[in-house]
């Protein structure tokens, strides 16, 4: 993997992406990869049937409104989003996963991963109590170090500095082979409280360390 192929392919696509997501700020949120209505019914029963209780018990300093309820919508999305595709995946790794409640929420709707962050936050301990993955490690973003073995879907949900690094991770988690390697990776990052803007399902297709991208964009309301 060079310098050239970073600097010409990945990054160029990230500064087209992350523009054309500016340049979309405040307009009516829509969805062009799932069903509106399945999507609106799944977070509805999500944050009833789970977000509410965890709202109520919340221990962290952040507002839960804020965080519980963006991570139901986003809980949503991809739950809705796995089954319309088909693409379920065996083991998702959340890098930079933050207070864990992601991981959380998608264990609840069984799909299973882990968490992974540089720093424990204290609200762990109560979620790795009731069954959910959470692990303390660095990342290495250039060679996949640290990375959780056997994972097949990365998500990055505020993953700040570390989300231009996810494709690089992907491709080093799963090395070009003799024959070709398809499969999708989704970078996602939300833009405000009621936006959840998927700006990268990043395809990937790897063949001897060749490495192709191809990207689509989307976005749900989190109501």
């Amino acid at each position: 993997m060079s310098a050239k192929w970073l600097k010409e392919t990945v990054f160029p696509n990230l500064v087209r992406l992350m523009k054309s997501a500016e340049e979309n700020r405040g307009k009516k949120p829509h969805v062009s990869t799932i069903d509106i209505e399945q999507y609106s019914k799944t977070y509805q029963r999500i944050k009833l049937s789970i977000g509410k209780s965890i709202v109520e018990s919340w221990t962290e300093k952040t507002d839960p409104h804020k965080f519980v309820y963006e991570d139901c919508a986003l809980t949503a999305y991809l739950k809705v989003l796995f089954r319309e595709t088909d693409s379920m995946p065996k083991k998702f790794v959340d890098v930079g996963c933050g207070n864990g409640l992601l991981v959380k929420l998608l264990k609840e709707e069984g799909i299973t991963g882990v968490g992974v962050d540089i720093r424990k936050r204290n609200i762990w301990d109560e979620f790795i109590a009731q069954g959910v993955q959470l692990c303390e490690a660095s990342l290495d973003p250039q060679t996949a170090s640290g990375m959780p073995e056997g994972a097949d879907y990365l998500i990055g949900n505020h993953s700040d500095e570390l989300t231009p690094w996810i494709p690089i991770m992907a491709a080093k988690t799963h090395p070009g082979t003799t024959h070709d390697l398809d499969w999708l990776v989704s970078v996602v990052v939300v833009l405000d409280s009621e936006v959840i803007s998927v700006i990268g399902r990043l395809f990937v297709s790897a063949s001897f360390g060749n490495i192709s991208v191809g990207w689509s964009s989307s976005s749900v309301h989190a109501m």
